[in-house]
Parts: structure tokens; sequence; C-alpha cells
């Protein structure tokens, strides 16, 4: 157990200080028009090694020290996208930990000037991890602002419960993500999916658009659009490519 871990280690770091981290994107489409909205951006280690997992390499990371190397390293290879992979206006979703990365959110304003992207096409993820964890003395509601402030776009992510959404309202984000259990929870559970239906509108009324998480069903579709989501991203809509293969990606509606 003890080797394993030493190999985990090993091989995490040389992802992230070598620049091996794999990039993955997942398209996030209109359940309106149907068009793609961007992609979420998902890093996995190098293909075929031991860390390649999402989960094993978050752990591996987290347990070398390594956060804010990675976040950082995360950004730069999201932004050397654009040029080559992007259509004009389309979001590009990052998903880093940009309240305890030290000092990252400082050096954000050059490291999008410099790649070409519009800061309003990029949008920065705050997973369930950060502002559920790290929210004392109000802080996400200030680093959403903060952000929102240099003219990039905020996600929170993983929405479940009422207290997940009155933290959206307060916070103020330009988008929210249902999480996967939360959808398919309405597939059974009459009284959430009204509670969703509700809380969808009143994010709505605030002029913040919600994203749907983990459709991987046709059902799971149908009752999102019923609720008015106005996004949706899941494996019945596209699987994660790599960024060579975007131009060539279908999506299924």
């Amino acid at each position: 157990m003890e080797t394993r871990c030493k190999d985990l280690l090993r091989t995490a770091r040389e992802a992230v200080l070598q620049n091996k981290v794999t990039i993955l994107l997942q398209p996030i489409i209109s359940l309106q028009n149907e068009k793609i909205l961007g992609y979420e951006i998902l890093a996995r280690g190098p293909v075929n090694s031991s860390v390649y997992d999402a989960s094993v390499l978050i752990w591996a990371i987290e347990q070398a020290g390594l956060q804010s190397e990675f976040n950082e390293g995360v950004l730069r290879l999201a932004m050397s996208l654009k040029s080559s992979t992007l259509s004009k206006g389309q979001k590009l979703f990052i998903n880093v930990d940009i309240i305890s990365t030290v000092g990252l959110k400082y050096r954000l304003t050059n490291t999008i000037r410099e790649s070409g992207f519009e800061p309003e096409d990029v949008v920065f993820e705050l997973t369930e991890r950060v502002w559920r964890e790290k929210n004392e003395g109000n802080l996400v509601p200030s680093v959403t602002n903060a952000i929102q402030k240099e003219g990039f776009k905020v996600a929170l992510d993983d929405m479940v419960t009422p207290v997940d959404f009155v933290t959206a309202l307060s916070s103020r984000p330009d988008f929210v993500k249902l999480d996967m259990s939360c959808v398919s929870n309405m597939l059974t559970n009459e009284k959430h999916r009204f509670a969703v239906r509700n809380w969808v509108k009143r994010m709505h009324d605030q002029g913040i658009a919600v994203i749907g998480e983990g459709v991987d069903k046709w059902e799971k579709l149908h009752i999102l659009k019923e609720l008015g989501v106005d996004y949706g991203q899941g494996y019945l809509i596209g699987v994660p490519h790599p960024t060579d293969q975007v131009s060539h990606l279908s999506v299924i509606l």
C-alpha cells in the first residue's frame, strides 16, 4: 500500500510539474435552441497512468501539496485552446479552486489577455467543496463579485439542497449547475421536482442561468426542458473528448 501511494504521488508530481495533465472537453448545450454554449474542462492524469482517474489525481495532488501549481497549470492549458478549438463566443468552464489558490485570481487578467480569450467567455466553476467548506465570513459572494468585476463569469456547481440555492441567490453567480443526483431524483420524486421548478424560477428572476448535469437519459432531458432549465450537460448530450476532437464532436438531441 505504501509503495502504491508513493507511486501515485510521484506520478502526480511529474504530471503537474512537467505539464503532462490530460485535458478533456465536455459540451454544454442550450435546451432551447440546441446550440453549444461551451465546454467544461475536465482534467485527468497522463493517459494510461496510475493517476488518470480524476479522483485519484486530485487526491494525489492534495497529498503532494501541489494544488496551486495544478490549478494554474490547468488554467494555462485551458487558455491555450482558444484559437484552434473553440468557435467564437463559446465559453470555457474551468473548475479551479480559485479561493485557496494563493494569488491565482490576481494573475487571471494577464493570462486571459495573453490567450486571446474574451473575459466573458471564461466561466470559473466553484465546486461544492469550495463554496460549502470555504464560505466562512461570506467569502463566496465576495470572491464571486471580485471575479465578475474583472469581466469573467462564475458558476456554482453541485446544487442539491435548498441551502445550496440560498447560497446561490446571495452570491449572484452567472450560472448554477444542478448536481446529477438532483437531476436523477426528479425522475421519481414529484415533490423534489416541484421544488426544483420553484428554484429555477427564482434563479431566473435574479438573472442566473441554470445548467442540468448528469443528463444520460432522455427522461432527464425532457424533465429539465419541462422545468425551464436553460442548459444541459451529460453523456447523452456529449461525452468528454480530447481537445483535438472537438471540431468533430456530435451532440445528440
